[in-house]
């Protein structure tokens, strides 16, 4: 037994590029076959991240809802000089957070 589907030019270019197609399929009673919907799935939006400023051993980024703070540091040091840094490097990025806000307001 043969069953019709109906779909579009564009559902059917992308199954013979090999993409997966999502949708929905349902009996349309007007028509009297099988129809297949793709779903209009819109692209995730990536927000660019502004660099506010750098520290010593990284930087300090902001996107739209959130404040970065990366920083990497040679393995090579002791623990109690990489703990010196990294509280160094904190007072730092709170600075260049700072600064920035007080710019932003005025």
């Amino acid at each position: 037994m043969r069953k019709y589907i109906e779909m579009t030019d564009e559902v059917v270019n992308r199954l013979k590029e090999g993409k997966y197609v999502e949708g929905s399929m349902h009996y349309d009673a007007e028509v009297g076959k099988i129809v297949f919907r793709a779903y209009q799935r819109q692209a995730r939006k990536r927000y660019c991240e502004e660099i506010l400023g750098h520290t010593d051993f990284g930087i300090v980024a902001k996107t739209k809802t959130r404040y970065k703070w990366r920083e990497t540091m040679p393995s090579k040091l002791s623990s109690a000089h990489l703990c010196n840094i990294m509280d160094r490097e904190c007072q730092m990025a709170k600075g260049i957070i700072a600064t920035h806000e007080i710019i932003d307001r005025v």
